[in-house]
């Protein structure tokens, strides 16, 4: 297929869903009708999701995740209280919204086009696109005619379903399977060769990809599609009149960005070949020190994968590197450094790693209090690699530029001008290769990512409150049937509430 074939059959993809949106919006009534309003506590702001690394997910210090720290801003900003409701699937989530049980849903990716009828949606969060991955090696698809005959495994969700119905139309003999398979379990397939392709929506591949390193992304099956907050259409909940605002200030201030550069920016520049190179190391060396390693950080009350990140940055966990610099050892100390430490003998590797430990330490002691994890332990990293004295020359910089001197996202731009004598003529510690740091910083949450795949923290558990007093629970059958029969009895003592209303929600729960 020529490429303008292949761009003319996007545009047909696209023809497609404008038809289908359209026709859904001059539907009757009775298609889309008008739910009830949500039945919930004015103070609490409840959010129905699915768990997912885009969404929401337990990490090392509790709840977390892109959407949900975005939407814990917005609900300390005005003072609610979060309660999130974890469904099992995407159909549990919008019946969530139907009943009342929820205030807002995180979806996690695009609303399907049936569904943006039925629901109001938030300005975009951010805009990604579906995208088709292959197995390097295997030949890369170019077009949709190269995804013929081939063994396509596709998630189970209501968006790739439509884009296959009208993909379908113009190549009747395409052929996707979907299934109930997580995106880590289909792309564990892909990477062992027993599938030929998969769907990934954008921003799950580019947290993933690291993960799967014989992936590759072939092409955008779609244009940008925006991630947004779901709700019921028409809603009269007063909450949700304040997100649009909430949302243009965090785009404006940054908060966004920041956002996407913690949980997305590290990964935009993976080296595949040195993923590979990782995980064999992960298995032949590190078996050899994690046992130290796990203690030293013990110790010095530091994440055991963080520490094996930054050794196997600094030196591949060879306790006897050396560099033309002179630096040595697991940590590659400095004889500066090392003595500051109390460090004798630089290739001992507890040695190393306890000086290298400590030192770390100290940048996070001595950074300003008004920078806040996870971007303290980025500026640390960083200061542990150039200095302390030339994050700071960054840090005004980037003042100077606008930017915000407490925000990674931001120092990193400018730490490359220090580089630059128009620059560095000004500040107090002079020149620095600026762009060291910020590779050295992305190569080392990229493979602590890695780490915490591969070795789970132990002591990680499923919150049911954190310590910010989110509560947390499972959507189960019974909350539904409870809001279900609230609805009917709030609808009978408002008689402006019709009776297709009640059939409406009796049909879908019978």
């Amino acid at each position: 297929m020529t490429t303008l074939h292949k761009k003319h059959s996007l545009a047909l993809l696209a023809s497609s869903f404008f038809w289908l949106a359209l026709s859904a919006c001059n539907s009757t009534n009775d298609s889309a009708p008008q739910k009830p309003a949500a039945i919930v506590d004015e103070n609490t702001l409840t959010v129905v999701t699915q768990p997912s690394k885009t969404s929401y997910f337990e990490g090392k210090d509790g709840a977390d995740g892109f959407e949900y720290q975005l939407m814990n801003q917005f609900a300390q900003q005005h003072n609610y209280k979060l309660k999130l409701i974890l469904a099992n699937n995407e159909e549990e989530v919008y019946q969530a919204l139907d009943h009342g049980v929820a205030d807002i849903a995180m979806i996690g990716h695009p609303l399907s086009l049936s569904k943006q009828t039925q629901y109001q949606r938030s300005q975009s969060l951010m805009d990604v696109t579906t995208q088709i991955i292959y197995r390097h090696g295997s030949g890369k698809p170019r077009a949709f005619d190269d995804l013929l005959n081939k063994n396509v495994l596709v998630p189970n969700n209501l968006q790739y379903q439509e884009k296959y119905s009208f993909l379908k139309q113009q190549y009747p003999t395409l052929n996707w399977t979907f299934t109930d398979k997580s995106s880590d379990q289909i792309l564990k397939l892909l990477d062992q060769g027993l599938i030929d392709y998969t769907l990934v929506d954008s921003h799950i591949y580019t947290g993933k990809k690291s993960l799967y390193p014989h992936t590759r992304m072939a092409f955008d099956l779609y244009y940008p599609e925006p991630i947004s907050w779901v709700w019921v259409n028409k809603s009269n909940n007063d909450k949700l009149s304040k997100i649009d605002i909430f949302l243009d200030a965090a785009h404006e201030d940054g908060s966004i960005k920041q956002l996407k550069e913690r949980f997305y920016g590290h990964s935009d520049d993976v080296n595949h070949r040195g993923s590979m190179a990782f995980f064999r190391r992960v298995n032949s060396r590190l078996p050899n020190y994690q046992d130290l390693i796990e203690d030293i950080a013990a110790q010095y009350h530091i994440d055991w994968r963080l520490l094996a990140a930054i050794a196997y940055q600094e030196s591949h966990w060879n306790p006897h590197a050396k560099s033309p610099t002179g630096v040595r050892g697991m940590m590659m100390l400095t004889q500066g450094t090392a003595k500051d430490m109390g460090i004798e003998n630089r290739l001992d590797a507890s040695q190393s790693l306890r000086g290298g430990a400590k030192y770390l330490k100290q940048m996070l002691r001595r950074l300003p209090a008004d920078i806040q994890n996870p971007d303290r332990t980025w500026f640390a990293l960083a200061a542990y690699n150039v200095g302390l004295g030339h994050i700071k020359d960054a840090q005004k910089i980037t003042e100077f530029h606008g930017g915000n001197p407490n925000r990674w996202a931001d120092v990193k731009q400018y730490l490359p001008l220090l580089e630059k004598r128009v620059w560095h003529k000004f500040t107090t510690y002079g020149y620095a290769r600026g762009s060291e740091p910020v590779s050295y910083v992305q190569n080392i949450r990229h493979f602590s990512d890695l780490l915490e795949w591969r070795f789970p923290n132990r002591n990680d558990v499923n919150h049911t409150e954190n310590a910010a007093g989110i509560s947390i629970e499972t959507l189960k059958p019974e909350m539904l049937r409870e809001a279900k029969i609230k609805q009917q009895q709030n609808t009978r003592a408002n008689p402006r509430l019709s009776q297709s209303i009640l059939d409406l929600f009796s049909n879908k729960q019978g």
